[in-house]
Protein backbone atom coordinates (compact mmCIF):
# COMPACT_ATOMS: atom_id res chain seq x y z
CA UNK A 1 0.00 0.00 0.00
CA UNK A 2 1.70 2.93 -1.17
CA UNK A 3 1.97 6.45 1.20
CA UNK A 4 -1.43 7.71 -0.25
CA UNK A 5 -3.23 4.95 0.83
CA UNK A 6 -1.88 5.22 4.05
CA UNK A 7 -2.84 8.73 4.68
CA UNK A 8 -6.41 8.07 3.61
CA UNK A 9 -6.83 4.91 5.83
CA UNK A 10 -5.57 6.90 8.57
CA UNK A 11 -7.99 9.68 7.96
CA UNK A 12 -10.82 7.11 8.09
CA UNK A 13 -9.54 5.89 11.11
CA UNK A 14 -9.26 9.01 13.06
CA UNK A 15 -12.31 10.36 11.12
CA UNK A 16 -14.32 6.95 13.08
CA UNK A 17 -12.59 7.43 16.11
CA UNK A 18 -13.76 11.31 16.13
CA UNK A 19 -17.41 9.86 15.93
CA UNK A 20 -17.09 7.45 18.44
CA UNK A 21 -15.58 10.23 21.04
CA UNK A 22 -18.24 12.56 19.96
CA UNK A 23 -21.04 9.61 20.58
CA UNK A 24 -19.03 9.03 24.07
CA UNK A 25 -19.61 12.26 24.90
CA UNK A 26 -23.15 12.67 24.04
CA UNK A 27 -23.55 9.58 26.10
CA UNK A 28 -21.80 10.89 28.97
CA UNK A 29 -23.31 14.75 28.74
CA UNK A 30 -26.98 13.00 28.74
CA UNK A 31 -25.78 10.59 31.99
CA UNK A 32 -24.68 13.66 33.66
CA UNK A 33 -27.59 15.62 33.12
CA UNK A 34 -29.66 12.43 34.11
CA UNK A 35 -28.05 12.06 37.11
CA UNK A 36 -28.45 15.97 37.99
CA UNK A 37 -32.36 15.65 37.89
CA UNK A 38 -32.20 12.51 39.45
CA UNK A 39 -30.07 14.22 42.54
CA UNK A 40 -31.92 17.29 42.11
CA UNK A 41 -35.38 15.35 42.37
CA UNK A 42 -33.87 13.27 45.35
CA UNK A 43 -33.08 16.83 46.85
CA UNK A 44 -36.65 18.07 46.52
CA UNK A 45 -37.97 14.55 48.06
CA UNK A 46 -35.90 15.11 50.64
CA UNK A 47 -36.73 18.77 51.34
CA UNK A 48 -40.69 17.62 51.54
CA UNK A 49 -40.02 14.59 53.80
CA UNK A 50 -38.28 17.29 55.88
CA UNK A 51 -41.31 19.81 55.88
CA UNK A 52 -43.77 16.83 56.63
CA UNK A 53 -41.78 16.01 59.38
CA UNK A 54 -41.82 19.22 61.21
CA UNK A 55 -45.21 19.76 60.32
CA UNK A 56 -45.78 15.88 62.22
CA UNK A 57 -43.87 17.43 64.89
CA UNK A 58 -45.43 20.80 66.02
CA UNK A 59 -48.92 18.77 65.57
CA UNK A 60 -47.92 16.52 67.85
CA UNK A 61 -46.37 19.44 70.24
CA UNK A 62 -49.38 21.20 70.20
CA UNK A 63 -51.64 18.10 70.97
CA UNK A 64 -49.21 17.77 74.03
CA UNK A 65 -49.55 21.11 75.36
CA UNK A 66 -53.66 21.01 74.48
CA UNK A 67 -53.75 17.69 76.76
CA UNK A 68 -51.56 19.14 79.48
CA UNK A 69 -53.46 22.12 79.61
CA UNK A 70 -56.37 20.34 80.35
CA UNK A 71 -55.13 18.16 82.55
CA UNK A 72 -54.37 21.67 84.56
CA UNK A 73 -57.69 22.44 84.59
CA UNK A 74 -59.57 19.59 85.32
CA UNK A 75 -57.42 19.10 88.11
CA UNK A 76 -57.60 22.89 89.22
CA UNK A 77 -61.69 21.87 89.18
CA UNK A 78 -61.23 18.67 91.09
CA UNK A 79 -59.56 20.13 94.13
CA UNK A 80 -62.36 23.41 94.21
CA UNK A 81 -63.68 24.05 97.20
CA UNK A 82 -67.64 22.30 96.45
CA UNK A 83 -70.26 25.24 96.71
CA UNK A 84 -71.85 24.61 99.44
CA UNK A 85 -75.37 25.77 97.67
CA UNK A 86 -76.02 28.63 100.80
CA UNK A 87 -75.27 29.52 104.01
CA UNK A 88 -78.15 28.26 106.50
CA UNK A 89 -77.83 31.30 108.63
CA UNK A 90 -79.03 31.48 112.54
CA UNK A 91 -79.54 33.72 115.31
CA UNK A 92 -77.54 33.41 118.11
CA UNK A 93 -77.99 35.67 121.46
CA UNK A 94 -75.84 36.30 123.96
CA UNK A 95 -74.14 38.80 126.48
CA UNK A 96 -78.15 40.90 125.51
CA UNK A 97 -77.70 41.14 121.94
CA UNK A 98 -78.04 38.89 118.63
CA UNK A 99 -76.02 38.20 115.69
CA UNK A 100 -76.64 36.04 112.76
CA UNK A 101 -74.16 33.53 112.18
CA UNK A 102 -73.35 30.73 109.51
CA UNK A 103 -71.33 27.66 108.96
CA UNK A 104 -68.56 26.39 106.64
CA UNK A 105 -66.78 23.20 106.07
CA UNK A 106 -64.07 22.16 103.32
CA UNK A 107 -63.06 18.90 102.22
CA UNK A 108 -58.88 19.65 102.19
CA UNK A 109 -56.97 23.03 103.88
CA UNK A 110 -57.38 25.83 102.16
CA UNK A 111 -56.21 29.94 102.82
CA UNK A 112 -59.75 31.67 102.68
CA UNK A 113 -61.05 35.00 102.92
CA UNK A 114 -64.90 35.79 103.62
CA UNK A 115 -66.57 38.92 103.04
CA UNK A 116 -70.71 39.62 103.14
CA UNK A 117 -72.04 40.84 100.47
CA UNK A 118 -75.07 43.74 101.70
CA UNK A 119 -75.98 44.47 97.97
CA UNK A 120 -74.43 47.91 97.89
CA UNK A 121 -70.85 46.69 99.90
CA UNK A 122 -68.83 44.49 101.37
CA UNK A 123 -68.28 43.66 105.36
CA UNK A 124 -65.53 41.02 107.07
CA UNK A 125 -66.62 37.95 107.80
CA UNK A 126 -64.82 36.26 110.69
CA UNK A 127 -62.80 33.40 109.81
CA UNK A 128 -59.28 32.20 110.39
CA UNK A 129 -57.13 32.43 107.59
CA UNK A 130 -56.47 28.43 107.44
CA UNK A 131 -59.49 26.65 106.83
CA UNK A 132 -58.70 23.01 108.36
CA UNK A 133 -60.46 20.00 106.44
CA UNK A 134 -63.63 18.72 107.44
CA UNK A 135 -64.07 21.37 110.56
CA UNK A 136 -66.91 22.95 110.77
CA UNK A 137 -66.61 26.47 111.15
CA UNK A 138 -68.73 29.01 112.66
CA UNK A 139 -68.88 32.97 111.79
CA UNK A 140 -70.64 35.82 112.54
CA UNK A 141 -71.60 37.67 109.41
CA UNK A 142 -73.95 40.49 111.12
CA UNK A 143 -75.43 42.12 114.36
CA UNK A 144 -78.85 41.33 114.87
CA UNK A 145 -80.86 44.54 116.09
CA UNK A 146 -84.41 42.55 116.52
CA UNK A 147 -86.31 39.37 116.18
CA UNK A 148 -88.00 40.55 113.69
CA UNK A 149 -85.42 41.53 111.77
CA UNK A 150 -83.95 40.96 107.87
CA UNK A 151 -80.51 40.54 107.23
CA UNK A 152 -78.09 42.85 105.65
CA UNK A 153 -76.26 40.01 103.95
CA UNK A 154 -77.35 38.76 100.62
CA UNK A 155 -74.31 36.47 100.03
CA UNK A 156 -71.04 35.64 101.54
CA UNK A 157 -68.16 35.87 99.14
CA UNK A 158 -65.45 32.98 99.91
CA UNK A 159 -62.11 33.57 98.01
CA UNK A 160 -59.83 30.65 98.71
CA UNK A 161 -56.12 29.37 97.91
CA UNK A 162 -54.01 26.67 98.48
CA UNK A 163 -52.10 26.56 101.94
CA UNK A 164 -48.51 28.36 101.74
CA UNK A 165 -45.36 27.46 103.33
CA UNK A 166 -46.61 29.89 106.23
CA UNK A 167 -49.35 28.11 107.38
CA UNK A 168 -49.09 25.12 110.18
CA UNK A 169 -50.40 21.98 107.75
CA UNK A 170 -49.43 19.60 104.92
CA UNK A 171 -48.35 21.74 101.52
CA UNK A 172 -50.56 20.66 98.57
CA UNK A 173 -50.44 22.74 95.36
CA UNK A 174 -53.03 23.66 92.30
CA UNK A 175 -50.71 23.07 88.62
CA UNK A 176 -52.73 25.99 87.27
CA UNK A 177 -50.34 28.33 88.42
CA UNK A 178 -53.13 30.71 89.88
CA UNK A 179 -52.43 33.23 92.74
CA UNK A 180 -51.26 31.72 95.45
CA UNK A 181 -52.66 33.82 98.02
CA UNK A 182 -49.63 35.29 100.37
CA UNK A 183 -51.48 38.62 101.01
CA UNK A 184 -54.90 37.09 101.08
CA UNK A 185 -56.89 40.90 102.03
CA UNK A 186 -55.26 41.75 98.40
CA UNK A 187 -54.37 38.78 96.24
CA UNK A 188 -57.32 38.02 93.49
CA UNK A 189 -58.59 34.56 93.96
CA UNK A 190 -57.71 31.06 93.05
CA UNK A 191 -61.04 30.07 93.68
CA UNK A 192 -64.17 32.40 94.34
CA UNK A 193 -67.58 31.04 95.37
CA UNK A 194 -70.33 33.22 95.75
CA UNK A 195 -72.95 31.74 98.25
CA UNK A 196 -76.82 33.51 99.04
CA UNK A 197 -78.27 33.29 102.54
CA UNK A 198 -81.03 31.84 103.29
CA UNK A 199 -82.54 32.46 107.43
CA UNK A 200 -84.37 29.43 109.44
CA UNK A 201 -85.77 31.78 112.36
CA UNK A 202 -86.44 28.92 114.42
CA UNK A 203 -82.49 28.35 114.52
CA UNK A 204 -82.15 30.42 117.29
CA UNK A 205 -79.61 29.44 120.28
CA UNK A 206 -78.27 31.14 122.91
CA UNK A 207 -74.67 31.49 124.22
Amino acid sequence: MDVENWIALAGVVVALLSGVAAVAAVVFARSSAGHAKDSAQAGKDSAEAARKSAEEAATLSEIERDRRREERERRHEEIRPPHPGEIKGKLVKGGGRSSLYGSITVPRDYRVNAQAWYGNGYGPVDLPLLLRAHQTYDFCIEPWPALDAEPNTKEVRFRFWPPTEADDTEIWTCPCGGPTGEDPTNSKPHWELRVPLTLTRSRIRSF
